[in-house]
């Protein structure tokens, strides 16, 4: 099957706040231009060691022959694998993570000049003493501590190493410890810049329950501007980088360089904007509604300014990238104003359901409240600027006013219900799922029956075949899914590392705007098993990367896990039961040998004994007595107990019985063996000899009975 021109974009995870929206914007700039994406998840595995003894190189060429040129997202994959990845001669770019060395392009958000304008602020505000609190593990970070610093030294002020805190990570753990960092210093500054929301949230939090006021004793900024950031207490002042943008400028430079466009290495800057809140200071404010409109295109009707206004406002204080329709920054932009016009001319306008859409998108655009209203309130002001002379004109435009006002607080609730449907539903998918694998045997974890519990539309599950030594590492598909039963991989196919995943299901996915094609890696400590590969929709609602599909895949490498141990007790236990049975036979063997069955004379049979007597012994000594005398109608049975070392109360009790069981066949058995000494220690044992017939040794036993029978 043909395969679309594919962007392959590597992430430590694919899912996620951050990484998932940076892997939605690729997919979005792929999608425009009819191009499709495959996200892999790096972090779990195989792109960046070599792990259970394979060499890596066998295993880090997974979808390279499936792949046009390559999104690396920070921190996916070693600067090795990097190397191998520029040396293929596909497009390369990277995220937020510069190689002078790979001399190819990379898409950074401007922390730099960010920071220094969330400096610049609190500056401007009077402090003096600011702090910084990021981890500086990370390259993005580094960036926005030195605009930090590049900003108080402008300002003539010497950065005071003293008020950096560093932090562990860049979400709400670290920002905690940095937090209590500031406590125990006596917190030494009157503002706070975080590197992170996550960070700038977490200080707030720590910093307030231990009785500061915010922004009154300390201010605080952040930087991202996360949906947290506009409803935190008090609303965080922050630097709004969009992640999506920086995923839609990689993938457009990848595809850029795929048409024979010439990119420039080295950085490709976001910009980002500065966003003030109240946790700085300000006093809350909407968006001015009187804005420089710059077309997006040439306008010759009102609704279409009255369009690209409004999307401004929408996306105020961000800015619209140059050429960006407004059809696909806000589409429903169009019947917002084609109501106000029915709302001026008494007319019948677009369906409250159409309207409704309108405003859920202009919340996906921005959920921030203020620049909802002011999208509200200049459509009024647009209203009044065009109210016809109908004396009932301006109710009718108060009534539209005030029922887009209830619109966009409705738009927020549905905004708010569907992400908290959505925590749920991903709780009970999750819960179904692992009921599923954890009941199922793995055979049917492998068949992927599974995945109709959750929102995939198609996959299949890779396990590594032929990985020994000097054999090329291939991936068998041993489960295939397919919600709607269109075009699929066969079980059993195998393929190269490079070669997949199959070329069906990249298909499948390049047809739909709202689902990629995932790959990841399905291991445990124990053991790499393979890659199970997914069209699904991009989870972004979660801010931890560690979405529902990484619990699949862990639950699944458990449940191969287990079917390999089950298989291997199996083993076990088959291997147990040949060693029992060849046991049983060869002790059956020396029981026999142990009490042979020899005719001396007619009608006399000598039984000679040899080895410990348990209770199996005996009753298979019974059985040879009885057995003997009736087949050679024997009346006279010689029991030689001379080769037994040991005769206890058991075995003296055994052989009563057995002679017992042969005078009642009319047989007399005589006990061969009994030396005085042995007849003593029967008595002694409380044994009674009475009625049976001993002797010391076999010739005595023979000398008696030839006498008694001459």
């Amino acid at each position: 099957m043909t395969r679309p021109t594919t962007i392959g974009i590597l992430s430590p995870l694919v899912s996620g706040h951050y990484f998932g929206s940076l892997i939605r914007g690729v997919h979005a700039a792929a999608r425009e231009r009819g191009a499709g994406a495959l996200a892999i998840q790096t972090r779990d595995g195989w792109a960046l060691h070599s792990e259970f003894g394979r060499p890596v190189e066998r295993v880090s060429s997974l979808a390279w022959d499936q792949v046009d040129g390559w999104v690396v997202t920070v921190e996916a994959v070693s600067p090795e694998y990097l190397r191998a990845l520029r040396r293929s001669g596909k497009p390369l770019v990277t995220i937020s993570a510069p190689i002078p060395e790979l001399d190819c392009p990379t898409v950074l958000p401007d922390n730099r000049q960010g920071a220094m304008d969330a400096v610049r602020h609190l500056l401007d505000h009077g402090h003096r003493r600011i702090a910084f609190v990021g981890y500086l593990g990370q390259s993005d970070i580094r960036e926005r501590y030195a605009g930090y610093q590049a900003a108080l030294a402008e300002r003539g002020i010497a950065p005071d190493p003293a008020l950096l805190f560093p932090a562990d990570d860049n979400e709400d753990a670290g920002g905690r410890a940095a937090g209590q960092l500031l406590l125990a210093a006596g917190v030494p500054c009157t503002a706070v810049v975080a590197a992170t929301d996550m960070n700038a949230i977490a200080v707030m939090d720590v910093l307030q329950s231990a009785g500061l006021r915010v922004p009154q004793d300390i201010a605080v900024v952040g930087f991202d501007d996360i949906d947290a950031a506009q409803y935190a207490v008090p609303a965080l002042t922050t630097v709004r980088q969009r992640f999506d943008s920086l995923g839609h400028a990689a993938g457009a430079l990848v595809l850029d360089a795929l048409t024979g466009a010439q990119v420039a290495p080295g950085p490709h800057y976001v910009p980002c904007t500065f966003l003030t809140r109240r946790s700085c200071g300000c006093a809350p404010c909407a968006p001015a509604v009187s804005l420089p409109v710059h077309s997006f295109a040439p306008a010759a009707e009102w609704q279409d300014r009255l369009a690209e206004e409004l999307v401004r406002i929408a996306l105020h204080p961000a800015q619209p990238a140059p050429g960006m329709a407004v059809a696909r920054l806000w589409p429903g932009v169009a019947r917002i104003i084609a109501a106000l016009q029915s709302a001026l001319q008494g007319e019948m306008g677009p369906s409250e359901r159409d309207v409704a859409y309108a405003w859920d998108e202009a919340v996906q655009l921005n959920p921030d409240f203020r620049a909802l209203r002011a999208v509200v309130a200049r459509l009024r002001d647009a209203g009044s600027e065009r109210l016809p002379a109908d004396p009932a004109a301006r109710d009718r435009l108060e009534a539209f006013v005030e029922a887009s006002l209830s619109e966009v607080v409705q738009a927020r609730l549905r905004a708010e219900t569907a992400r908290s449907t959505y925590y749920e539903a991903v709780v009970q998918q999750n819960h179904e799922v692992s009921q599923a694998l954890l009941e199922t045997r793995a055979r049917g974890a492998r068949g992927l029956a599974w995945l109709d519990k959750t929102s995939t539309t198609h996959g299949c599950l890779g396990l590594w075949h032929g990985t020994g030594a000097g054999q090329p590492a291939e991936l068998e598909v041993v489960g295939v899914f397919s919600r709607n039963g269109g075009p699929a991989p066969e079980r059993g196919e195998r393929y190269a590392a490079q070669q997949f995943p199959p070329s069906a299901l990249l298909a499948e996915s390049a047809g739909n705007e709202a689902q990629i094609l995932m790959l990841f890696p399905v291991w445990n400590a124990h053991r790499d098993w393979g890659v199970l590969a997914l069209v699904g929709p991009i989870e972004t609602a979660l801010s931890s990367g560690r979405g529902a599909r990484s619990q699949w895949t862990a639950l699944l490498s458990s449940a191969l896990e287990r079917e390999e141990l089950m298989r291997s007790l199996e083993e076990q236990q088959s291997s147990l039961r040949e060693a029992y049975e060849r046991e049983r036979m060869l002790a059956d063997t020396v029981r026999e040998l142990g009490s042979p069955v020899i005719p001396l004379l007619p009608q006399m049979l000598l039984i000679p004994l040899v080895g410990t007597i348990d209770t199996g012994r005996a009753m298979q000594l019974m059985d040879a007595v009885l057995h003997g005398v009736s087949q050679h109608r024997a009346t006279e049975v010689l029991l030689d107990i001379t080769g037994v070392p040991l005769v206890d109360t058991q075995v003296a009790n055994s052989l009563i019985e057995v002679t017992r069981a042969a005078t009642l066949l009319g047989a007399r058995v005589t006990l061969v063996g009994v030396r005085p000494e042995i007849a003593q220690s029967m008595v002694s044992l409380g044994i009674s000899l009475t009625g049976i017939t001993t002797r010391p040794t076999l010739s005595v036993a023979l000398e008696m009975l030839l006498r008694r029978r001459a």
